[in-house]
């Protein structure tokens, strides 16, 4: 005597499952694509109404001002901008940073008339646990936050006089220590 057992299984309902899987993927990878070509075309939007969007006029020294800022917008050059309290320094700094190969990276806005003259250097550099009363972790300071970006520092006449030899050190040759650490960044 042979027996023989047969099972037979339908399936039809895990084929049609894995076929709806299928075209749910397939639809995924589609959204997937057309969200990433919106968000490039809104990031270019952002970066050409950044570029001078917000700098509006059309006197020859206005003309000659954004011709300056095409000109040092590629370049590792550092830029000194000078003009009064309310003239557009940041809105200046902005279209070039906007311009530059950098735009990608953080643009960080300091404002040195409001820092403390004791938190200068800590504000700027940073610091580690432990290198005065108070640091209980480390901090990272603005020029860290800027690396590979653009750094803007408003009202620099507040910056204290011993301070500057720092941050000359920072400006030419783009390295600094944080407050109670040797390592040099």
């Amino acid at each position: 005597i042979i027996r023989t057992f047969v099972a037979s299984k339908d399936v039809t309902d895990r084929n049609r499952a894995e076929a709806n899987l299928k075209v749910a993927y397939q639809e995924i990878a589609r959204l997937k694509e057309e969200l990433e070509r919106e968000r490039d075309y809104l990031r270019e939007e952002v970066r050409v109404s950044m570029n001078f969007g917000r700098l509006v006029g059309g006197s020859p020294a206005l003309g000659a001002m954004l011709a300056r800022i095409e000109a040092v917008a590629d370049t590792p050059a550092n830029v000194l901008i000078i003009g009064e309290t309310g003239t557009g320094k940041e809105l200046v700094a902005h279209a070039i940073h906007a311009r530059s190969g950098r735009a990608d990276a953080p643009l960080v806005k300091v404002n040195c008339a409001s820092i403390p003259h004791e938190l200068f250097e800590s504000e700027f550099f940073g610091h580690v646990r432990g290198a005065f009363t108070g640091a209980h972790r480390d901090r990272v300071g603005r020029f860290q936050l800027a690396d590979g970006g653009t750094i803007f520092l408003d009202e620099v006449g507040e910056i204290p006089i011993e301070l500057q030899g720092k941050l000359l050190r920072v400006i030419q040759e783009r390295q600094f220590e944080r407050v109670g650490d040797d390592t040099t960044r």
